[in-house]
């Protein structure tokens, strides 16, 4: 920046072709005009900001649940780090242009499901899976199981829709048996129904919890994802 020490008629200001005029201390100055700023239209701006707001709203999503908070508060390290380190992880698993790659539910993979299966229906969604047997269950401390889980939502069938959207579903309880066949309900409300029936493209992601006599959950199962 060079100083403009003869003055010109009136006072100096704005900017003359690649020149612009500067004050400091009431002394005008000299200096090029900065390179026109990253308007981020090109497609690795464009794709990072998307990915981003796509990681951000899974990671609230998932962070909204009570159980798998807790889940993944156990697991960080620094409690005031929760929400950020679902975020992180998300922002590398999956690819919010084609919904391809991973969700956690929870931070860990979990036990595993026989036969798990989702099936949609008009009033609702099942979760249906063959009994879960002993092995990964401690009845003794598990009495319940429920299930929880987030949809994401893409290609608006309605103008007014927004291009992305997210649902978080919480499924009903059922006491534990650990012979039987599982079989979980959510019943959509009006609006989540509405808006679920508004979008194309809609994958599920749906885990099952565990909890003991105080409602706190002990083990979560592997993710099922229905597309």
């Amino acid at each position: 920046m060079a100083r403009v020490k003869k003055q010109i008629i009136g006072s100096l200001q704005g900017s003359i072709a690649d020149i612009v005029i500067k004050y400091r201390n009431g002394k005008p100055y000299a200096a090029s005009k900065p390179a026109t700023a990253n308007t981020g239209t090109d497609p690795v701006t464009v794709f990072k900001k998307n990915q981003g707001r796509f990681a951000g709203k899974l990671a609230k999503a998932i962070y909204d649940n009570v159980y798998f908070k807790k889940a993944w508060s156990d697991y960080t390290e620094k409690k005031d780090l929760v929400y950020q380190n679902i975020f992180s992880i998300h922002y590398h698993s999956i690819n919010n242009e084609n919904l391809e790659g991973k969700v956690f539910l929870s931070p860990l993979d979990g036990f595993l499901l026989n036969n798990p299966r989702i099936e949609v229906y008009e009033e609702g969604i099942n979760i249906i899976a063959d009994p879960i047997g002993g092995n990964a269950i401690n009845p003794e401390i598990e009495k319940q199981l429920t299930a929880a889980g987030t949809i994401i939502l893409k290609e608006p069938n309605k103008p007014y829709s927004g291009n992305l959207d997210f649902l978080k579903i919480q499924f009903s309880k059922v006491n534990l048996d650990l012979t039987g066949p599982v079989e979980l309900n959510y019943h959509f409300a009006p609006v989540p129904h509405t808006t679920f029936n508004n979008y194309n493209l809609r994958k599920i992601y749906v885990s099952i919890i565990t909890l003991d006599e105080n409602d706190i959950p002990v083990n979560f199962s592997e993710t099922t994802v229905n597309f």
